[in-house]
């Protein structure tokens, strides 16, 4: 009996064959795992992982080939055939778990890797290698249905790890080489604005190196300057020596009479400060009689001016109302001359009708008349051609 899994056409009628064929296949799967696991960007392999992967690509054509004898055998498999298809296959799978166990050593003695991510991809590689051979060892004991479906769930959660792991140290990748380009970017600028800014020492260099020199002729030609100056000051020090004791008796001559003076003045400001401190006092009364004054009268005319304020509103209210009420008054007076015209107008129009149907009514009559004769045409006619 043939049966499907996978999209693979398998003999469903050992179940322990069933089992094998499952391990085989979740291996192959494994290794796949394991070789897009550890890029070389992340990892360092050596011949040993090539030829590993070698060996596990070269069982795989291998298993490949034996399931599609298997197939075209179907019609005329019986039970010495699928005896000997259970010891290719078992043999496939011990090349299998010494392709694992081979690989398990390589990781184990690859170096170590710098992140905490590659440091996790470890372990779950071993685990998951720990794990497999586990499964392989508890089937290949009892081969009971109940545990493979046990171990192929833990081996789906364990390849839904892996393919985590991979799209996050691929995702570790690309923001490793975005952040490498852009570490080389600021290097690239860092690198023009150092040459711009050697430039600009260099040129401020240049400028106090002028500067330097221009401030050195400065401060000789301010050197000479001075001394001249000194020299000058000391011919006119002397010459003002001589008078100085002048100036000092006009000095002293000049104080005595300008005390005489402040003393004089000082007087007559204590006189003025008394007199001015009562008028004053006088001045302040004053000011708080015109204040209150003041604010008697602001009161009165704010009084005023909210009876003012009050009777404008009246009048306001009664102005407003006198114009509704013509307002009104218009409008009426409007509508009925409206009304009047449409009055007269249909008035018109009803005696025209009445005027006109009386006068269809007279003509009527008058033709119809007993007596009265109908004219001729004929001579009138004739009348009229002469």
């Amino acid at each position: 009996m043939l049966h499907h899994v996978d999209g693979r056409v398998m003999l469903a009628d050992d179940p322990k064959l069933i089992v094998v064929h499952l391990i085989v296949e979740s291996a192959i799967d494994k290794l796949d795992i394991v070789s897009h696991l550890t890029p070389p960007s992340t990892a360092v392999l050596d011949e040993s992982i090539g030829s590993i992967l070698a060996q596990r690509r070269i069982l795989q054509a291998q298993y490949q080939r034996l399931m599609d004898r298997r197939a075209q055998q179907a019609p005329t498999w019986n039970r010495r055939t699928a005896a000997s298809d259970a010891a290719a296959v078992e043999g496939v799978a011990r090349s299998l778990r010494a392709s694992d166990l081979a690989m398990q050593k390589r990781v184990q003695n690859e170096k170590a890797l710098s992140t905490a991510t590659s440091a996790k991809i470890r372990r779950e590689k071993t685990r998951a290698l720990a794990i497999l051979q586990k499964a392989v060892k508890e089937l290949e004991a009892d081969g009971q249905c109940l545990s493979l479906v046990s171990v192929l769930e833990e081996e789906r959660e364990h390849e839904r790890r892996y393919k985590e792991l991979v799209d996050a140290v691929r995702r570790t990748l690309a923001s490793s080489s975005d952040l490498s380009k852009q570490l080389a970017s600021e290097r690239e600028q860092g690198d023009a604005e150092d040459a711009k800014r050697a430039a600009e020492i260099a040129a401020l260099k240049s400028e106090l190196e002028r500067c330097r020199k221009a401030l050195d002729g400065d401060q000789a030609m301010i050197e000479a300057q001075n001394a001249a100056r000194v020299r000058s000051e000391r011919r006119l020090a002397q010459a003002d020596g001589e008078d100085m004791s002048n100036k000092i008796a006009v000095a002293d001559s000049e104080l005595t009479t300008q005390t005489k003076a402040f003393a004089f003045v000082d007087a007559y400001l204590k006189r003025r400060t008394e007199t001015g401190e009562v008028d004053l006092s006088e001045w302040q009364k004053r000011r708080a009689d015109d204040v209150s004054n003041a604010e008697r009268k602001l009161g009165q005319l704010r009084a005023d001016r909210d009876a003012q304020v009050k009777d404008l509103e009246r009048c306001q209210a009664i102005l407003k109302r006198e114009q509704i009420a013509r307002a009104k008054r218009i409008e009426q007076d409007r509508r009925a001359r409206e009304r009047e015209i449409a009055e007269r107008r249909a008035a018109t129009r009803i005696q025209a009708v009445f005027r006109g149907h009386r006068v269809r009514q007279e003509v009527r009559a008058s033709r119809d008349a007993p007596g009265k004769k109908k004219k001729g045409k004929g001579k009138k006619g004739k009348k009229g051609k002469q």
